[in-house]
């Protein structure tokens, strides 16, 4: 056998193991489709008789749900726009008379800038690249 035939003949072999490899996983796929179909068809039969159940008690005792003509549906709980403010706690050497709350409120906030750029310019360093 020649260089080239030798070539040419994993070259083929290649590609058999491909197309088998091809059709075993697109056979894999139709029967996962098939299982999941399997399992749809579960779910819906496990959802029509838990509406048929309802409906069921629906009319066995009518006053068990209450419709509310105002009734805006499901709430959606959304955070605050902004973090709530924080109490002032007991600062050693100030008393509540000798530091108005908003001069505390600003120290405190400019605290938290400057915690917050440490820890950006923290964050900056260990990502950067290191030096060759």
């Amino acid at each position: 056998m020649t260089k080239d035939e030798a070539s040419a003949w994993r070259r083929e072999q290649r590609r058999l193991r491909n197309r088998e490899s091809a059709a075993a996983s697109r056979q894999k796929t139709r029967e996962r489709i098939t299982e999941l179909e399997g399992e749809l068809d579960e779910w819906k039969l496990k959802y029509s008789e838990l509406e048929r159940n309802y409906q069921l008690l629906l009319t066995q005792q009518p006053g068990l749900v209450q419709n509310r003509p105002n009734d805006p549906g499901p709430v959606t709980v959304v955070s605050p726009p902004v973090s709530p403010q924080v109490t002032p706690m007991a600062i050693p050497g100030n008393s509540p008379s000798s530091t108005s709350l908003s001069e505390y409120h600003s120290e405190n906030q400019e605290s938290v800038y400057i915690k917050d750029r440490n820890q950006q310019h923290l964050i900056e360093t260990i990502s950067r690249p290191a030096e060759v």
